[in-house]
């Protein structure tokens, strides 16, 4: 359970059926609620802007046109959704492509719970302490 820090909606985006739904259900352990799961870039953009989750779990390597990052780019600049990435890929190439989006974590798969819940909190906390700066 989630004591510390206020339920999140996380959209979850990965390509692998079975890695989004074991992400899902640990996101929902955690205390937090998986309010979808999108395996391409172009649907995800469309849950996003439908669902209006407070975070995106994506993964760089999707099917069809978009990847991930290009989806986050998109997420991020339309909605202001944190993004953070979930991937295979840690090699410097790839993780220098993903900064381009300001994501807000990256975490390498096979990803553990813990590092999943750590990942959301710290995420929810950057964003909710960037929105009170900006509106202060």
């Amino acid at each position: 359970m989630n004591y510390l820090f206020k339920k999140a909606r996380i959209l979850v985006v990965e390509d692998q059926r079975i890695i989004a739904l074991d992400l899902a259900t640990t996101i929902n352990k955690a205390g937090h609620e998986a309010v979808g799961i999108e395996s391409k870039g172009e649907k995800a953009i469309m849950a996003a802007e439908a669902l209006k989750p407070d975070l995106v779990f994506m993964d760089i390597s999707l099917s069809g046109d978009m990847d991930g990052i290009e989806t986050a780019s998109v997420i991020g600049r339309r909605f202001g959704i944190p993004v953070i990435y979930i991937s295979g890929n840690y090699d410097l190439n790839t993780i220098e492509k993903s900064k381009c989006a300001n994501a807000y974590g990256y975490l390498v798969k096979p990803v553990d719970d813990c590092g999943i819940r750590t990942m959301i909190n710290a995420a929810i906390y950057r964003r909710d302490s960037e929105n009170f700066v900006l509106n202060s």
